[in-house]
This record gives structure tokens, C-alpha cells and sequence, in this order.
């Protein structure tokens, strides 16, 4: 259920007009552990009540950034919805991490989870 609702929320943010890419943070906590690796730029984590809390760490282009993040949020939703699994997640946030000029920015595919547990990136790996 965890990878599942990640992947929807992050696709659905991600076809929002103003969204560059994902974006894990400085410290990579906008991520989530998936079978075979780690999808930067969604959180996902077990919230009260048996529900799921969404946590999309994004990078902008140059727009207004408060209705912007609403639109995420409403999409998002509106995906959740329509997957049946509204009812699954108590709360989405959006964080805006960071500003850059331009349409899309190349993503990074989800890290093999072997390839984390050395101290250096992965080869190809975009480091936040």
C-alpha cells in the first residue's frame, strides 16, 4: 500500500504545470524506501487511525508558489480519489524545495537500496 500511494501521489504532482521534478531535500528526507530502492521526492509514513500521511518534496519553475502547491495538493487528491483510496491517506504536504528556471529538470530514478549503504552516491545519482 506504502509504494503504491507514493508512486500515485508523486506521479499526480509531478503532471502539475509548475512542477519540475522531485526533490528529496538537503538531507534526503523526502524519500521513500520501495521494493528494490528509493523514490526521492515523496514521503510516505503510518499516521493515526490505520492512515497514511503524504509528505511531496518538489522542486518549482518560476511561479506563484502558494497556489502552485495548492494545485499539487488538489491533484494529488483528486488521484487518490479516483485510485478508491482518498479514505487511506489522513493528510498530503506539499514542500516546495526549491526554485528553477525552465520546464522539466531530468528526475532520478528510484536508488537501488544496495547502493545506499556506502557513504558516496550512487553512480548517476542526482544528490540533493
Amino acid at each position: 500500500m506504502r509504494e503504491r500511494l507514493a508512486r500515485l501521489a508523486l506521479e499526480a504532482a509531478l503532471a502539475t504545470p509548475g512542477v519540475l521534478a522531485p526533490n528529496a531535500g538537503v538531507t534526503g528526507l523526502h524519500a521513500t524506501w520501495i521494493a528494490g530502492g528509493r523514490l526521492p521526492g515523496v514521503r510516505v509514513i503510518a499516521s493515526a487511525g490505520e492512515t497514511w500521511s503524504v509528505e511531496l518534496g518538489l522542486t518549482a519553475g518560476l511561479v506563484p508558489l502558494r497556489p502552485l502547491a495548492d494545485a499539487v495538493r488538489g491533484r494529488v487528491e483528486h488521484a487518490l480519489a479516483l485510485a478508491g483510496l482518498r479514505g487511506a491517506v489522513s493528510e498530503v504536504d506539499v514542500a516546495l524545495l526549491a526554485v528553477e528556471e525552465g520546464d522539466r529538470l531530468p528526475t532520478t530514478p528510484a536508488v537501488p537500496a544496495e547502493a545506499m549503504t556506502g557513504t558516496a552516491a550512487p553512480e548517476g545519482a542526482v544528490v540533493e
